[in-house]
């Protein structure tokens, strides 16, 4: 299938690769641009655990995370979660891929002291305040900035005015509403072709932009692929 990946520069490049291996032909489209923070170093005292709700959260954190590596850390889904293991974090706990079953995972445990949630600038849902609503301390630490694009690269604007793409992947809510608002402004509108969705609430903004969508079974990479395995062997 003649894809278009829309994640942001380094997940993109990894899911793009493992995509070829697959068969895929693949257009890098980040719509979203990952600025650290190198210097806003996190205030860990006495925080008992970690959370982040994105792989971005956990590439941020990197250079403040020796000294709390020991600590249970909450990853949002699988994909995060992987990328904790990855950094060398040996408490992994995996929530089911959304703000609301973090918050939950995280209450279940509820650690005896702060949570600290590494985010970025901009973020679907508040989950510090989930969790002290809850009855958990929490409180959150900005380390990155989710900057938008401002317009698709030209390889992408080529291919979907061609029709010459058989999908694009969507894995949040922001890069869904990011790609369809560039799209529209590029007076792309009937050349969408159909939206490969992480989750059903990604899924819903692909809709309210007129695409087809196919929803993956579980919000991880290995999902997606066997979303388009399903559509490709149609």
């Amino acid at each position: 299938m003649r894809l278009l990946v829309t994640r942001p520069a380094a997940d993109g490049q990894a899911l793009a690769a493992e995509l070829e291996a697959r068969g895929h032909s693949v257009i890098c489209a980040p719509v979203i641009d990952i600025a650290t923070k190198p210097d806003a170093a996190p205030d860990l005292t006495e925080v008992k655990g970690l959370a982040f709700t994105s792989a971005n959260g956990v590439r941020a954190f990197q250079p403040f995370a020796a000294p709390a590596r020991h600590l249970p850390a909450y990853g949002v889904g699988p994909q995060t979660a992987a990328a904790l293991s990855a950094a060398g974090f040996s408490n992994v706990h995996i929530a089911g891929g959304d703000v609301t079953s973090l918050a939950r995972t995280i209450t279940d445990d509820c650690p005896e002291g702060p949570v600290l949630h590494i985010s970025g600038r901009d973020q679907a849902g508040d989950l510090a305040v989930t969790l002290k609503a809850a009855g958990c301390e929490a409180r959150r630490a900005v380390l990155y900035e989710a900057r938008a694009a401002t317009e698709l690269p030209p390889a992408a604007l080529t291919a979907l005015r061609d029709n010459a793409l058989d999908g694009v992947i969507l894995y949040s809510k922001r890069s869904a509403e990011i790609f369809y608002r560039l799209a529209g402004a590029a007076n792309l509108d009937a050349s969408l072709p159909q939206a490969f969705c992480l989750s059903a609430g990604v899924a819903e903004i692909a809709r309210a932009a007129g695409a087809q969508t196919h929803v993956a079974e579980f919000p991880d990479d290995a999902h997606i692929y066997a979303c388009l395995d399903a559509v490709a062997n149609r």
